[in-house]
Order: structure tokens, then sequence, then C-alpha cells
């Protein structure tokens, strides 16, 4: 099987990759897991989705998954902050009160943890998302001082964590 290479960097390499990850190129074929798009916020299609853990950063505020649906419209609530790269397929997303917008393959988007979408797909979606868990701002700060402080030190922050 021929294979895609992805290198995604997010806050250091993935525990699992150094250098990156591969995704083959035939998802038909692949390894991953089934799930349903939750009841509450499915309205019609499709319920069936797809997906696969591809990895974490060190500091596990972070991870990458490959996921994929067909042709379906639902709603969806982030309670993580989520990058995304579409890598084939289109959506059709309203956020919120906003116009809707159209993602096709290779477009890049980001929601924000608290946000609320109503998705329409209509053929299939396969995208590989970045989700990260919000940390509050005290918490961040310090964070960064502490990794100033470490590498004023000539100290590694990763190796802290």
């Amino acid at each position: 099987m021929s294979e895609l290479k992805l290198g995604l960097n997010v806050a250091g390499s993935f525990e699992n990759a150094a250098g990156g990850f591969s995704l083959p190129r035939d998802f038909a074929q692949a390894d991953l897991e089934t799930s349903s798009i939750p009841a509450a916020w499915f309205v019609s299609g499709q319920t069936r989705t797809r997906s696969k853990f591809l990895g974490k950063t060190r500091d596990r505020l972070a991870y990458a998954v490959y996921w994929e649906c067909g042709a379906a419209n639902f709603k969806w609530h982030y309670d993580k902050d989520e990058f995304l790269v579409i890598l084939s397929g289109d959506a059709f997303v309203t956020v919120e009160n906003e116009p809707e917008r159209h993602y096709g393959a290779s477009d890049f988007a980001f929601f924000p943890a608290g946000c609320d979408t109503t998705w329409h797909v209509p053929d299939h979606v396969r995208k590989i998302a970045i989700l990260k868990t919000s940390v509050n701002r005290p918490v961040a700060i310090a964070l960064k001082a502490w990794s100033k402080l470490l590498e004023k030190l000539g100290l590694s922050a990763a190796a802290a964590l």
C-alpha cells in the first residue's frame, strides 16, 4: 500500500512519530475505528464516521486524528480548539449565526473551543484534525514564564514536562 507522508508538528514532535506520521493513500483499506455522529447532533444522512488517532504532544494538551464521514447533515459542538485540513471531499459549515463557508481539499479551518457549528457534507469529507485542550490564561502565562526560566538556565522545557 502506498503512503502519503504528512509531517505535522504541534508544540513539539508527536511522541509516536519522530519527524511525522504516515497515512495510507487508500483509506478504504485502512484500519480505522468506526463510530457515529452523536444522536443529539445528527440531522440527516449517514451517521457512521471513521477515525484514527495519529499522535499526541509530549505535554498531552494536543493530539492529531484522521476523521471521515459520508453524506450527512449534523451539528457539532467543539469542546477543544480544533485546527483542521480537509484531505478530500467537501463540507459546508455554518458557525453559529455567521454565513455558511465551503471547505474543500487542502482548505484549513480553525474552530475554537465552545463553538457550535452546523455541517452539510454532500458526499464525503476526510480531514486531519489537531485538537488542543485550552488552558486558562493564568496557567498559560505561568507555563510561558516557566519555559523562559528553563531556557535561560539552559534546561529543556520539554524535559521538564
